[in-house]
């Protein structure tokens, strides 16, 4: 400390022991607390007569500046010695005291007129003083003095608003120690001071002395804490400014902090607990209001910047995109009723902001919006939050996915009061049902979210357990709650989380455990997790159908089955369920169909439409095999070494159909009696062999699927024409051969000697290639002599064969058919 420093201490002391008497300074370090209120009373007085000769000589002109001065200084001596001498003192008392004339001191200045600028710094200062003094006593080792500084400070902020305004974050840093003080009657004190503390703030917020946003990342760094008492306190403020801030404007952050407050819910503590569910009770309506419509240019705005639309006519912006993306996250959570308020959450503000989706679930507001899109010729107006929910549905796809197999419920042994009659999977098919009508509805207007449908769906029928298996949020970060292992379990009962890996069902190696007989027995969890597995990949699935059928330009159809049909297929590896079998080969099915779109391309380039992998062929071959198709000999090498060329597909493809289009129909005394009564009505084709050659460079990759494949046969033979079926196997298994064989030959000419290890390579896998080969045509033909869905190719081909000669163009048919299948 300097000399000029001492000094002025010294002078400063002797300025409050003039202003302040020897009995008073005694009095407010005494023992009995009427002693020192009754001295803290009178220190209120002198400061308050300070302030009032201030006003006074300010507001007399003739009055020199410098006594002005002189009093503010004698107010600035009282509060730094008792500062110095009491708040900071060795004796409790005394600290006691000084805390609490501190706070007479602030009621004091209340009523100080607003001085000139040459003085309100000094003011300014006085105040500052006080508080930081009394936030110092709230952290005093003694829990009496801490509770006399709550009180203090509750006074401190009911006298001087404004220092809470500008020491907002400083004070609830202090606030939130007191909330969790171990004394009860600091903690009732904290909640007093909570009090003062909010009715100021939402004051200055409504007037525009604060804003919400300087709030929101203090709430955002709080809600994710362990500490219980911060959490209540947290909650407690969330909902102060969400019922009593003008305009809502907390509900423009909400993504932020919304994850946070869904994993309260499930707090061991019962008050966490019942204060978020109040907090999120009360933000929902106001999510699910039917704000002003958006026409014309504020449409087109949209359009462009439709992830953050914003609410027009004086509401408050609200992200709804990025509070579904919240909610999806959420629907992850360990806990599964967290999963079922979520889900509730997602289900009514798709409800809410896409229209009539039919039999609702919670309430009903009849908002008089059409259901879909922009469409500018049908003069819909459809409110902002409309628009940002609806390009939000891919975003949303996974969470449904993820929920359609939850099924909890059947294992919950406690009462739930929620939506007793619901549950997380009934209302994810509820959400499910009203987005799937809406696309429906107007497809066209999702045609631009077409790129995220289908990565959400490919994110769901790539990995072995679906979204849960791709990001398992237990083994990535700290559970939720203490009793959480890894896999989701141990909260109430075995969990239902599909995990990947390790513990996990839903790896390659677990799949071909499964196909063994040393894979172990099945438990009760395995088997239900199974389930929801099962229910996610058929509701995937008939997303693909439905995103084909309503969503896709036909122009885009066959590049929209390319990128599912690999997917697809592949979950075969991992030994589905025959249900998940049959429906994923009759949406290939739906999805491969040739369309008129196709029909009218491939007529305008004379190439067959159900082969894209020909445009290589010699055009000449092409012609002449569709000017005169019977003049293909029936035996003999040229036909052996035609039947591998893709221009003859056409042909192949349409050799017993006498129902196409492309084929002349034959005279009924030219037809078999026998297969006109058996005849069904004809079937799509695919547009391409693509299925086919995917099947069979899956079977070689993974052989021991191989016993499965008659079922995978039988399956198709029951969608498409059997003899389309196996015409297409015939020449995807002959090209898949040809492919091997000039591998070996690019191999053998690369190798230089006979004798070396690549050679010895590439001739060990076209023998291979060769064995699988084999196996899959025994596989074929045990189908074709044996299934039931054969019977129909097994009449045609009957005695197609023999001595004696055709007898008519039905005949010379069935015996072309042999010669391709042979």
């Amino acid at each position: 400390e300097t000399e000029e420093q001492r000094q002025n201490r010294e002078s400063m002391r002797r300025s409050f022991h003039q202003s302040i008497s020897a009995g008073v300074l005694t009095s407010l370090a005494h023992k009995r607390y009427e002693r020192r209120r009754l001295a803290a009373m009178e220190i209120e007085k002198v400061v308050r007569s300070l302030t009032a000769q201030m006003s006074q000589q300010q507001s007399d002109q003739h009055y020199i500046s410098n006594n002005i001065q002189n009093q503010l200084e004698r107010v600035r001596a009282i509060l730094q010695n008792l500062t110095d001498d009491y708040v900071r003192s060795s004796s409790e008392d005394a600290r006691k005291g000084g805390v609490v004339a501190l706070a007479a001191s602030a009621i004091g200045l209340k009523k100080a007129v607003v001085l000139s600028s040459q003085h309100a710094r000094g003011m300014e200062e006085c105040k500052d003083l006080i508080l930081a003094s009394v936030l110092h006593a709230c952290q005093d080792h003694s829990q009496r003095v801490r509770y006399y500084a709550t009180e203090s400070l509750f006074n401190v902020i009911k006298c001087l608003p404004t220092l809470a305004v500008q020491h907002f974050f400083i004070l609830f840093e202090i606030l939130r120690s007191l909330y969790a003080d171990v004394d009860l009657d600091v903690r009732s004190g904290a909640q007093m001071l909570d009090k003062k503390l909010k009715e100021v703030i939402v004051a200055a917020i409504n007037n525009g002395s604060f804003t919400a946003d300087a709030c929101v990342p203090l709430f955002v760094r709080l809600v994710h804490m362990r500490n219980k008492p911060t959490k209540q306190l947290t909650l407690t403020w969330l909902q102060e400014f969400t019922e009593k801030l003008v305009g809502s404007p907390i509900l423009e952050f909400l993504h932020l902090f919304l994850g946070g407050v869904f994993g309260m819910i499930a707090d061991p503590t019962p008050e966490i607990r019942q204060l978020a569910l109040e907090f999120l009770q009360a933000v929902l309506p106001r999510l699910l209001q039917n704000h002003p419509t958006v026409t014309g240019e504020i449409e087109e705005v949209l359009r462009v910047s439709i992830s953050n639309a914003e609410d027009y006519g004086g509401y408050v912006s609200v992200d709804y995109d990025k509070i579904l993306q919240s909610l999806v996250t959420t629907l992850e959570h360990p806990d599964p009723f967290v999963r079922k308020v979520a889900m509730y959450w997602m289900n009514q503000i798709i409800r809410a902001h896409m229209g009539d989706c039919g039999d609702g679930i919670g309430m009903n507001l009849n908002l008089n919006m059409n259901i879909g899109g922009l469409d500018s010729s049908k003069s819909q107006h459809l409110s902002a939050a409309s628009i940002a929910v609806r390009n939000s549905v891919p975003h949303v796809l996974p969470g449904i996915l993820l929920s359609i197999g939850d099924a909890f419920h059947t294992r919950s042994s406690s009462k739930d009061t929620f939506l007793p009659e619901e549950t997380t999977h009934s209302l994810a098919e509820s959400t499910n049902s009203c987005l799937q009508a809406v696309v429906r509805h107007n497809g066209q207007s999702f045609v631009s979210h077409l790129d995220g449908f289908i990565v959400a769906l490919r994110e769901e029928l790539d990995s072995p357990g679906g979204h849960g298996a791709r990001n398992p949020p237990a083994m990535e970060r700290k559970p939720y709650r203490a009793d959480v292992k890894p896999d989701g379990s141990g909260i109430e009962s075995t969990g239902w989380f599909r995990t990947s890996g390790g513990e996990g069902g839903g790896s390659d190696h677990d799949g071909a455990k499964r196909d063994g007989d040393g894979g172990g027995g099945t438990t009760g969890a395995d088997l239900e997790k199974d389930d929801a597995v099962m229910m996610s990949r058929l509701c995937a699935l008939q997303w693909v159908t439905v995103l084909y059928e309503n969503v896709v330009p036909d122009s885009l159809k066959a590049e929209y089955a390319n990128q599912f049909t690999s997917p697809i297929i592949h979950q075969l590896v991992f030994n589905p369920p025959d249900l998940i079998i049959f429906k994923s080969l009759e949406v290939l099915a739906n999805i491969t169909i040739i369309t008129d779109n196709d029909e009218e391309r491939t007529s305008n380039t004379q190439a067959p439409p159900f082969d894209h992998q020909n445009k290589n062929d010699n055009a000449s071959d092409k012609k002449k095999l569709n000017a005169n198709n019977d003049q293909i000999p029936l035996l003999g090498g040229e036909f052996i070494q035609t039947i591998r060329d893709d221009p003859a597909t056409l042909f192949k493809m349409d050799i017993l159909d006498t129902a196409a289009s492309t084929t002349p129909s034959l005279p009924s005394s030219d037809q078999d009696p026998n297969f006109q009564e058996q005849q069904q009505p004809r079937m799509f084709r695919s547009r391409d062999r693509e299925v086919f050659a995917t099947l069979i460079n899956l079977h070689s990759r993974h052989t021991r699927l191989l016993p499965d494949l008659p079922r995978v046969i039988q399956y198709l033979c029951c969608l498409q024409p059997p003899d389309y079926v196996f015409v297409s196997f015939s020449l995807e298994i002959d090209r898949f051969i040809r492919a091997s064989q000039e591998r070996m030959e690019k191999a053998a000419a690369a190798a230089g000697t006979a004798g070396s290890a690549l050679l010895k390579e590439a001739h060990g896998s076209f023998a291979d290639d060769l064995d699988f080969s084999s196996t899959f045509v025994q596989q074929m033909n045990f189908v074709l002599l044996s299934a039931s869905e054969t019977s129909h190719l097994r009449i045609m081909l009957r005695d197609s064969m023999g001595p004696h000669v055709p007898i008519n163009a039905y005949d010379q048919r069935r015996q072309r058919l042999f010669h391709i299948l042979i």
